[in-house]
């Protein structure tokens, strides 16, 4: 059916070892898709030989970035080739359920006025032996509204399909945020939720649809992003958000284990 036509996005850093699970898994969707983007940023490991041999399948298209630029800028040149009215972003170190596709794309479907759907998801990481260790199962909650989504977006909801016009609508990803000298490489993901949260509807499909693996050796950023700046960009992320919002609500933050999280709103009463 036409309109279940979807495209799989897979962004590639230096994910070696990973990408035959990860690409297998999107081959192998219970609703097929119709392509599958693989854009690869500038790696210098051996992901690029491990992507190689599924080229043979005419639905996958590989496009090599000359120079690393990060997770904000992959996703917009991706938009300049998709062409399907769904598609779902897939990181090269994780692999989807068979029926993560289906249940995502049809929820959408039926839903006009929704922006995104997201699943629930598992958490893996690799032991001293490297054996597959699953580390807890994570239920997304459900969210009243942006605000309540606010509150509750400590681990980013996947996995995430996105209704393609909505996201051009938006412009696409921001890579010149005043408070971000990364230009998009860390919060794509929250950054892109948030603004669609602000214009569109969503769906939670509440069942487990993607695995993730966590790297247990480095930091979420891979070394990348320190404790300061994390807390930084979260901080900035937010309040920019709030403000884009009307200003109405003032973020209450609290400290745990040296991260700085949303706590609570409180109301800005009017002057």
């Amino acid at each position: 059916m036409k309109q279940l036509e979807y495209t799989i996005v897979i962004p590639v850093y230096n994910k070696e070892g990973f990408m035959i699970r990860c690409i297998s898994s999107a081959l192998n969707q219970t609703l097929a898709p119709s392509s599958i983007l693989i854009i690869d940023d500038a790696s210098t490991d051996q992901s690029i030989k491990e992507i190689t041999p599924f080229l043979f399948d005419k639905r996958i298209k590989l496009i090599q970035l000359k120079k690393n630029g990060g997770t904000s800028k992959l996703l917009n040149e991706a938009l300049r080739y998709i062409k399907t009215p769904y598609f779902i972003q897939l990181d090269g170190d994780d692999w989807l359920e068979p029926n993560a596709a289906k249940e995502l794309v049809s929820a959408l479907h039926s839903n006009p006025s929704a922006g995104f759907a997201y699943g629930n998801h598992h958490f893996y990481y690799y032991d001293k032996k490297n054996e597959l260790n699953n580390i807890k199962p994570m239920i997304a909650p459900n969210f009243e509204n942006k605000y309540d989504l606010l509150l509750k977006l400590s681990f980013m909801i996947t996995p995430r399909c996105y209704r393609t016009k909505s996201i051009i609508d938006m412009g696409g990803w921001i890579i010149d945020y005043p408070f971000d000298k990364w230009e998009g490489r860390f919060f794509e993901d929250v950054q892109m939720i948030l603004r669609l949260a602000n214009k569109y509807s969503w769906i939670h499909v509440n069942k487990f649809l993607h695995n993730i693996t966590i790297n247990m050796n480095t930091s979420q950023h891979d070394g990348k992003l320190s404790l300061i700046n994390f807390n930084h960009l979260r901080m900035s992320m937010y309040e920019y958000m709030l403000e884009e919002w009307g200003g109405e609500y003032s973020p209450l933050w609290n400290i745990e284990s040296g991260y700085i999280l949303l706590k609570d709103l409180t109301f800005n009463k009017a002057k």
